[in-house]
């Protein structure tokens, strides 16, 4: 029976992750004078791109009213940031992607992107890579403000290309991955290639952890049984 992988980019195929957080501490602090610190980003990580900035932005003390100018300005310069950063350099294809990636379309199962990223970002570090070439569906976080809502946004555009699945598997680095997955009603692979250890994806609410996608593998195990 054929399923549904929808999977995360950052920290989960790619080791992007520093990319962003380069980019967004300089914008914070170029532009509005702010200290981003490590938790405040990791905290926020993964959300959609939107309410990451500006959740970001309530946790630096900004005041509430200036929140969405700030976020608005933010992720411009975000965007033209990350699109220097991968002009430069592209990021590494995490351990075990490419094989994760082979066996998924072996068993004929339907490979789908979900990322707190525009589209304008996503498909970018997608092209950089050519990991774009391995996924039937894209879905990115334009208009969005909840994770889970990106899962949703990822399975209608499964049904609306005529795809029969059965199961639906949500791969990612992130607390709000496994959460957002669990809130769906799907089962949830954390994988420890981002910024969370295996405890704090399981707290979130995973299914099954990883050390890296090396190990993918034992989804098939779980997902069978």
């Amino acid at each position: 029976m054929t399923d549904l992988y929808l999977i995360d980019i950052d920290g989960t195929l790619l080791d992007s992750s520093s990319f962003h957080e380069e980019v967004v501490k300089r914008g914070f602090k170029e532009i509005f004078d702010m200290e981003a610190e490590p938790e405040v980003l990791k905290r926020n990580s993964g959300k959609p791109y939107l309410k990451y900035f500006e959740d970001t932005f309530m946790d630096l003390g900004a005041r509430p009213d200036k929140v969405m100018k700030y976020a608005d300005k933010m992720i411009e310069y975000w965007e033209k940031g990350i699109k220097i950063k991968l002009d430069q350099k592209a990021p590494d294809v995490l351990p075990g992607v490419y094989d994760f990636l082979s066996a998924l379309e072996k068993r004929g199962h339907v490979t789908g992107i979900i990322t707190g990223n525009p589209q304008i970002v996503g498909r970018t570090l997608l092209k950089k890579t050519g990991l774009i070439k391995h996924f039937r569906l894209e879905a990115y976080s334009d208009n969005l403000k909840d994770r889970k809502d990106l899962i949703m946004r990822g399975v209608k555009l499964a049904e609306k290309s005529g795809i029969v699945f059965n199961d639906v598997v949500v791969v990612g680095d992130g607390a709000s991955d496994v959460d957002a997955a669990k809130r769906a009603g799907f089962f949830g692979v954390g994988v420890e290639t981002g910024h969370y250890s295996a405890d704090e994806l399981y707290e979130a609410g995973a299914d099954l952890v990883l050390k890296t996608l090396e190990s993918y593998e034992l989804i098939f195990d779980r997902i069978r049984k």
